[in-house]
């Protein structure tokens, strides 16, 4: 096996090592190398070069709708906005392809490669013992493939932002005003319920202070807000970020429906009553079920995000 090696008293890491040697091969097996190695040496720091060699093949494997209509986006368009403004991702591979002579398939890399990153980040907050196979299914499995590769750019933002809040016990305002904005770079559309969690999570916080009632109507508020918003063409107040926001919000309620597809990519039969009954009914029990707990639930800003979503 590999061995640690010290350098002016510095210990290199062994799987940084797995990383040197896995790009001498195909990242196939790269992968079974970094799985071997994982498993030797119980390891959890392993996932690291196992995303490095999964995304690399997951990025020229895959076939994704929404990085093609990127792809044309970024060649096809001259966008005079400010960078930070409507598609900032996007406006940074432009940028990249244009001026740096690189190709979109180096930021779909870099940007699905942060996800998992991002995202093993999170998990080893949430999990202290060392690496085994139930860890690696979590990794491999409750990211899907359909929403890291072609809803990358919400995955990316939504995964950024769960990272951001279990990095911290407890945030200040700093902290949430930098959280808005990141996530408002990665995606906009977060910004739906990312806003709405960060009011639901000083009120489950007055819990304590014997105040529940504020709680339980801070989620009526929040349900009415979105009813009203899903029912009313509400894109523009005058101020641009807000107006990318409800234009983002506008875009996914299309018809007063949220993710319903339309008649042409209609979903039918048995995938139309596990998308929208069965999976829908596990979210709203839950829900009801994180509701009666409230007490025993100690990441409040994790379940405001959840409550709110």
């Amino acid at each position: 096996m590999i061995q640690a090696v010290r350098y002016d008293n510095v210990k290199i890491p062994k799987w940084i090592f797995v990383i040197i040697v896995g790009l001498l091969l195909p990242p196939i097996i790269s992968m079974v190398l970094s799985l071997f190695c994982a498993y030797q040496n119980k390891d959890k720091n392993y996932l690291i070069p196992f995303s490095i060699f999964f995304v690399l093949f997951l990025t020229y494997n895959f076939f994704s709708i929404d990085n093609i209509g990127r792809f044309n986006y970024v060649y096809s368009s001259y966008s005079q906005e400010l960078w930070y403004l409507g598609d900032p991702l996007s406006n940074i591979m432009r940028y990249g392809v244009r001026a740096l002579n690189l190709e979109c398939s180096h930021f779909y890399y870099i940007y699905i490669l942060s996800v998992y990153l991002l995202f093993f980040q999170t998990l080893k907050q949430c999990y202290d013992g060392r690496w085994n196979i139930d860890l690696f299914l979590i990794f491999v499995t409750t990211i899907s493939l359909r929403i890291a590769i072609d809803l990358l750019y919400y995955c990316l933002s939504t995964v950024f932002m769960c990272y951001y809040i279990t990095r911290k016990d407890r945030l200040s305002v700093l902290n949430y005003i930098l959280l808005v904005v990141i996530v408002y770079l990665l995606h906009p559309g977060l910004l739906i319920i990312l806003l709405p969690a960060i009011c639901l999570n000083f009120s489950i916080k007055s819990i304590k202070n014997n105040k529940k009632w504020l709680y339980y109507i801070s989620l009526i508020i929040i349900y009415f807000i979105y009813f009203f918003l899903a029912k009313t063409s509400v894109t523009s107040v005058g101020i641009p970020i807000i107006d990318t926001v409800l234009s983002s919000f506008s875009a996914y309620t299309s018809d007063s429906y949220w993710g319903i597809r339309d008649a042409s990519t209609a979903i039918s039969g048995i995938s139309y009553t596990i998308m929208y009954y069965l999976i829908p009914g596990i979210y709203f029990i839950l829900f009801i079920v994180s509701i009666l707990s409230i007490n025993k639930i100690q990441k409040t800003f994790l379940l405001a995000v959840f409550q709110t979503a």
